[in-house]
């Protein structure tokens, strides 16, 4: 006979049970557990006793619904936290490499600034490099020939055109270089908001960065990065720029590339 003790115990099958005490009976068990989800939905741990004195078993059932949706709920949380924390970490690899790299190219333009390369070979380097570094669309540096004027120096692009139409210009063909002027500090910003004047033909740019290129503290020239595949860029990236921008004074004045 079956003596049951447990809220819900009643709502599972005989047979279900039955086939249990004969596994019991013909393996000499005294004990045996399982779950089993009773019609209802529930979820009952059962647990049976054999009394061999008496010829009974014993049952206790006990509900482990609330438990068994927590701990469902639990490793569902658990697996979100798991997966942010590989996202996270897979962002501070890839941190570490482009950190890695930035470190290698501001190491590569000393050495070429101090080795045996030709003036334009460093400077073509210089675009090159903050060129593939950043993927821009075009990348171009220019010095300053008069108050308002500079002319290109070198440039590289994804496309095979050549900038004879931009490669001297003023500040009435691109105002944001006014700032450049004036403030001597970097202009960034969406084409919606910073009008990139002669330089909209380039391509179907949407972000731009100019740098100012300094040496010994007077406006030389300057970098620009025009990019068609974003509207923005991190805080951490525009402040490695700038020291980029400030190597490059310092590459273009060892190799007095501008004198």
């Amino acid at each position: 006979m079956f003596r049951r003790f447990g809220a819900g115990a009643s709502d599972f099958l005989p047979e279900d049970l039955m086939r249990v005490v004969a596994k019991m009976n013909a393996e000499d068990m005294r004990r045996f557990e399982l779950e089993m989800v009773a019609p209802s939905a529930n979820i009952f741990h059962i647990t049976l006793y054999a009394n061999k004195k008496n010829k009974e078993v014993h049952l206790y059932a006990t509900d482990m619904t609330k438990r068994r949706k927590a701990e469902k709920k639990l490793l569902k949380t658990q697996a979100r936290l798991r997966r942010q924390a590989e996202k996270q970490l897979l962002e501070s690899h890839k941190y570490l490499g482009t950190m890695n790299r930035k470190i290698s190219m501001l190491l590569e333009l000393k050495s070429h600034s101090s080795g045996s390369l030709e003036k334009q070979d460093v400077l073509n380097y210089i675009v090159g490099a903050i060129f593939k570094l950043t993927s821009a669309e075009a990348a171009f540096l220019y010095r300053q020939t008069g108050k308002n004027h500079f002319s290109l120096i070198s440039s590289v692009s994804l496309s095979e055109r050549d900038y004879d139409d931009i490669s001297i210009i003023n500040t009435s063909e691109a105002k944001f270089l006014k700032k450049i002027i004036n403030e001597k500090t970097r202009v960034s910003g969406g084409v919606d908001i910073i009008d990139p004047g002669c330089f909209r033909t380039v391509s179907h740019i949407r972000y731009l960065v100019s740098l100012p290129v300094m040496i010994d503290g007077e406006l030389k020239g300057f970098i620009l990065l025009l990019f068609s595949d974003r509207e923005g860029m991190d805080k951490d990236d525009l402040k490695f720029l700038d020291v980029f921008a400030m190597h490059t004074g310092e590459a273009i004045k060892s190799i007095k590339a501008f004198e």
